[in-house]
């Protein structure tokens, strides 16, 4: 996720994106990515604004371009998870951090130290998701352009995958166990203090531990501490506030789809 299409466009952050398109062209340099039919840039926040899409396509503009989308309010609790667990949330209630959101757009109640770009925080406005892909679909095409469910990523993996390699003009080769290995897997529950602590250790230390069986200790130790300090339950006031904002949204992009999004509707 290098992000370096979301430069100067997304709000500052100090995290180490990629900045300078030399450093950019250098992630795709290995044999594996110079032979390959594509290149993969699967930085989550070049969906947000229209100049990131302007960007990619003045870079690239034969890129293939999909989106995977969840329903808001789970997408909504998932980053905030993220986020607390990666320290860079400082409400310990997932209800009152939605109410900071306009707040945090004028630069009040901000986490110190703030290190994720704080377009983070800015939970409800993430998921409008209807005009974010009519705009990649008038830069690059509707024919380059791949709408798919999350759900249907847990559900339905194979043919998903299937679905993909189609849209790409790819032979559907995987092998069963890359399909069922999980990447990118968190500790969703893992107990915030226990991870200021782990904030604590160097990165080249990290480095070092990273192959060994430390993260095996870390996932038995995390599984004995229960996260009793955050609050990430949606109670009823903010999902009637919620419902208000992407019942709406929601029928409109089951019709431009010609989809059935019933399961996202009866979440609220």
């Amino acid at each position: 996720e290098p992000h370096f299409f979301a430069d100067k466009i997304l709000e500052e952050s100090t995290q180490a994106y990629i900045k300078s398109l030399d450093e950019y062209n250098e992630l795709y340099k290995s044999k594996e990515a110079v032979s390959a039919d594509y290149r993969i840039d699967a930085s989550v926040w070049y969906y947000s604004h229209k100049k990131i899409a302007e960007k990619i396509h003045e870079y690239n503009p034969n890129a293939k371009v999909i989106f995977i989308l969840r329903n808001p309010i789970d997408a909504i609790r998932s980053l905030y998870l993220h986020r607390a667990m990666a320290l860079q949330e400082n409400e310990n209630d997932i209800n009152k951090a939605l109410l900071l959101e306009k707040h945090r757009k004028d630069g009040l109640y901000m986490p110190k130290k703030l290190k994720a770009t704080a377009q983070g925080l800015y939970y409800t406005e993430n998921y409008s998701y209807l005009e974010k892909i009519k705009i990649y679909q008038r830069i690059f095409g509707k024919e380059n352009v791949k709408i798919l469910l999350f759900d249907n990523l847990i559900a339905y993996k194979v043919d998903l995958l299937k679905e993909v390699f189609d849209f790409l003009g790819l032979k559907y080769d995987l092998k069963e166990d890359l399909i069922n290995e999980k990447y990118n897997e968190s500790l969703l529950y893992r107990n915030t203090k226990y991870n200021k602590i782990l904030k604590l250790i160097p990165k080249p230390i990290k480095q070092i531990l990273k192959p060994t069986k430390f993260i095996s200790i870390d996932k038995k130790i995390n599984s004995f501490l229960v996260n009793n300090d955050l609050c990430s339950d949606i109670d009823k006031v903010t999902k009637k506030r919620l419902a208000k904002k992407y019942l709406p949204q929601i029928n409109d992009l089951e019709e431009f789809l010609n989809v059935s999004l019933k399961p996202w509707k009866e979440a609220y």
